[in-house]
């Protein structure tokens, strides 16, 4: 993978993604390139992770990774944008910022904890959280929560 310490190659390489990283795959070349190399600030690892985030677009026309919910030991209600993305070359570059930070690790300010729920892009600006059950008592969710990232990027939250 062109001598990049931050790079391995192949599917199968003892090199790949650990559980505590995030990792993207260029598909060319076949490498991994880490993610947000040297950041402070990043989620802790998702579990579902194919049900909980979605590619949103801002108003210059960056792309972000809008990551929402569960780990691999609870259904947390953070919510997290990676980006600007680009070619997975430049992945270290890529940085995590958390919406709606307040410092909480349970927020009334971002959507209800939940398990079972789908992260959805919506004009490609927004993203909604649908869906799901309540992490407390397996009650089904129904209350969409919604981002923009007009809005975000303007100064406001989700709501």
């Amino acid at each position: 993978c062109g001598g990049n310490g931050a790079a391995a190659q192949g599917i199968n390489s003892r090199l790949l993604p650990s559980s505590e990283a995030c990792w993207a795959y260029d598909v060319p070349s076949g490498c991994w390139f880490a993610v947000a190399v040297g950041v402070q600030v990043a989620p802790r690892p998702r579990a579902m992770s194919n049900t909980t985030g979605t590619v949103l677009c801002d108003a210059i026309g960056g792309k972000w990774l809008l990551v929402h919910g569960e780990d691999l030991d609870f259904a947390w209600n953070d919510t997290w944008m990676l980006g600007p993305l680009g070619r997975a070359q430049d992945a270290s570059m890529w940085y995590w910022t958390e919406v709606c930070a307040d410092g909480l690790r349970q927020s009334p300010s971002r959507p209800t904890p939940r398990l079972h729920y789908s992260v959805k892009s919506v004009a490609g600006h927004m993203g909604i959280v649908v869906g799901g059950e309540n992490f407390e008592d397996d009650e089904v969710i129904l209350d969409p929560w919604k981002i923009s990232l007009e809005t975000l990027f303007s100064g406001g939250g989700g709501d």
